[in-house]
Formats: C-alpha cells, structure tokens, sequence
C-alpha cells in the first residue's frame, strides 16, 4: 500500500503540556522542522505516486481509485480556507499548496494585502475560477481550454493547470464576464437544489 497523504509536523512547541500527548509537544520545545526537510520531501513526493506519477509504477502498486472522480466537480475548494505561515489563505486544503502551484489557488495574504476574513471569503465568493472548480471541476477547464491530458485526480489536474497550462489559463481570463454568467446561473442552481 502508498500512503495517500503527508502530514507535516512544524513544531513540538505547545502552550499546552498534556499527558496524553502523542508528538511530545511542551512549551519549551522550541524545535521546528528545517524548511529543507520540508522542500526535500515535497520534491521527492512527486517521485512516489502522486496522481501522474502512476504511470510509472506498475498498476497493482495502488488501491484501485474511482477514476470517475476526476471528471467531477471539486467540492472540496472552499470547503476549508487554509492559512499558510506566510499569509497567504487558500481556497483549498490539496497538495498543491507546497507547490509552485500554490498561487492558482490562493485568494489573498492577510498581512500583506492588510484585508479581513471577511473580506477574503468574499473575494473568493467572486473568483469565477473558484466557481468553476466547485461547480465543474478541474477537467471542465482542461475542455474550455481544449488540453487534452491523461490525469488520474482532480488535485493533479489543478496542479497541471497552475504549472504546465498557465499560459492557457491566463487566456481564460479574455472570456471571464462570459463564464462568470454561465457560472452564476450553475451556481443558483446548485444553492436552490
């Protein structure tokens, strides 16, 4: 079995001291994980199966998945707003976010564009990619943009999108009042469901 998932700890320091504590977190454990861990572990995370990678291992390495998955919308975008270290807040808790893909899905930085919550979560409610992520999933963008690209999961897909077919994407940008309609209508639809 390939472990789906990795799950960084960045600190042992705690203000609380519990006895049942299982990472042996304390207030005086000031120890963090070196950015260089984690950098080397991100890059050799896509050498292991992550999505694109399957097609270098041999099938009966995996789980089979629901390949139907992919095809999708995302309900996970805006389900979890993610705060990452520096500032920036994302629309999506994936994987992509230790990525160079992260910006494709980050809405804003907190200290830096000095914004509110509040006002985060409604850039996000205008963020006509946002939309067609959570109403149509990555892959109706792939058809918008006419890419045709074998990927196993919706995460791989975005990752896609925001390295290898940004150009593309950016070009997406000329039609945005014209989606942003279709994507109003998709999404009154939804919310009246």
């Amino acid at each position: 079995m390939i472990p789906s998932s990795l799950v960084f700890v960045y600190t042992y320091k705690c203000n609380f001291n519990c006895i049942h504590c299982s990472l042996s977190c304390k207030p005086a454990n000031n120890d963090v994980i070196w950015e260089e861990i984690v950098y080397k572990v991100i890059d050799q995370a896509y050498y292991i199966p992550l999505g694109r990678a399957r097609k270098k291992c041999s099938i009966d390495m995996f789980i089979p998945g629901n390949n139907n998955e992919v095809f999708q919308p995302c309900r996970e975008a805006g389900k979890a707003l993610t705060v990452l270290p520096d500032g920036n807040i994302t629309f999506c808790c994936g994987h992509i976010l230790n990525t160079k893909a992260q910006d494709f899905i980050t809405i804003a930085n907190i200290i830096r564009d000095n914004i509110t919550l509040s006002q985060i979560i409604n850039r996000m409610q205008r963020n006509v990619l946002f939309w067609l992520l959570y109403l149509e999933g990555p892959l109706s963008i792939f058809n918008r943009l006419n890419i045709s690209y074998p990927v196993y999961r919706k995460c791989e897909a975005c990752y896609l999108l925001a390295t290898k077919y940004l150009r593309q994407l950016h070009k997406l940008a000329d039609h945005k009042e014209a989606i942003w309609q279709e994507v109003k209508e998709e999404k009154i639809n939804v919310i009246s469901a």
